[in-house]
Parts: C-alpha cells; sequence; structure tokens
C-alpha cells in the first residue's frame, strides 16, 4: 500500500506518516481497525469493525481493561436499530487512548453503506465518517468502487451538499488495476 500511495499521491504519504509520528502516544505502531461494509447504516459496520478489532488486540493495549469494558458495551450498541454517532465517536475515542496508538479505521466496500444511506437517507450517519476524521489520532480509509457522487444519485440537491461536505474531509486516490491483474 505504501509504494501505491507513493506513486499516485506522495504528499499524501508524507502527510500521513508525520501524522502517525506527531500521534505516537505510549506504544510504537497502529491500532488497525478494519471492516467489510453492508447494505446497512455505516454506523454498525464501523461499530461491528471496532468490537472486532478490541477482541483481537486487546492483549496489545495500553490499558487491556478499559478495551474489555468498551468491548462488553458495544454488542448491546450493535442491537439498536440506529446506533447513536456520537456513542460510537466516545467509544472510537476510548478505545484509541486505551490502545495507546493511533488508529487506522479502513472500511472495504464502503459504496455499500452509501447505497444504504442513499435509499434510507434517514437511518443512517455520515456525518460519522466526519466527526471520525475530525477527531485527532484517527486516520480513515474507505475503498469505493465508484466516485462518491454516484452513491449520491437518488438524493435530493440538500442532501447532495451534505454528503459533498463529508466527501471533502477525504482525498481520492485513484486505483485502477491493470487488466491482467484482474480475474474474470
Amino acid at each position: 500500500m505504501k509504494m501505491r500511495l507513493m506513486e499516485k499521491k506522495p504528499s499524501l504519504l508524507s502527510r500521513f506518516e508525520d501524522g502517525l509520528k506527531q500521534q505516537r502516544l505510549k506504544v510504537r505502531g497502529v491500532f488497525r481497525i478494519a471492516g467489510t461494509a453492508s447494505f446497512e447504516p455505516i454506523n454498525r459496520t464501523l461499530a461491528r469493525a471496532l468490537y472486532h478489532a478490541i477482541k483481537r488486540a486487546n492483549k496489545n493495549a495500553a490499558d487491556s481493561a478499559a478495551l474489555r469494558q468498551i468491548a462488553s458495551e458495544l454488542p448491546d450498541f450493535l442491537e439498536r436499530d440506529y446506533p447513536e454517532a456520537s456513542k460510537l465517536a466516545d467509544f472510537f475515542d476510548k478505545a484509541g487512548k486505551a490502545f495507546g496508538a493511533p488508529i487506522i479505521l479502513i472500511i472495504d466496500e464502503f459504496g455499500k453503506s452509501l447505497e444504504y444511506m442513499s435509499r434510507f437517507p434517514g437511518n443512517g450517519d455520515l456525518f460519522i465518517l466526519q466527526t471520525l476524521a475530525e477527531m485527532r489520532g484517527i486516520n480513515i480509509w474507505v475503498c469505493l468502487h465508484q466516485a462518491f457522487e454516484e452513491y449520491a444519485a437518488g438524493l435530493t440537491e440538500k442532501q447532495r451538499r451534505e454528503w459533498g461536505k463529508v466527501q471533502g474531509r477525504f482525498e481520492d486516490i485513484v486505483f485502477v488495476e491493470p487488466l491482467n491483474l484482474t480475474c474474470l
């Protein structure tokens, strides 16, 4: 990934590496939270990814007891029809502090969440990504198969503007896999 980023956006790689150096708190490395989106609210995808990351990384945390506490609260949180964004942001903040390192949040198939929010605009909170992106110590990578705007095709003009504000917090890195590496 580092080589691809260096090739596509060297200035972004430099800013990312500088930011990680400034964010390191107690341990070397990062707290990696990875998830695959589904046709559901993004909050649920993010909460599930955080839960699995905590379960996987608990023994490496600076404060394992704090991570166990968060992990004990997440199953009930995931049962809600719509997990609230402010509580989810609080979980991420506490988890990053408990782990003692910057968070790298990677969401694959993010377009599925955008499709869900496009079809059910009242049941998703895209602003959770803006909230997380503005928090110190959290770096977010999402993978899309088409441009962000394409997922917003069915939204009203006002909703597209709101989505645009969130997208403005992110940088696009276009990667097109060579045809000879694509399985058909």
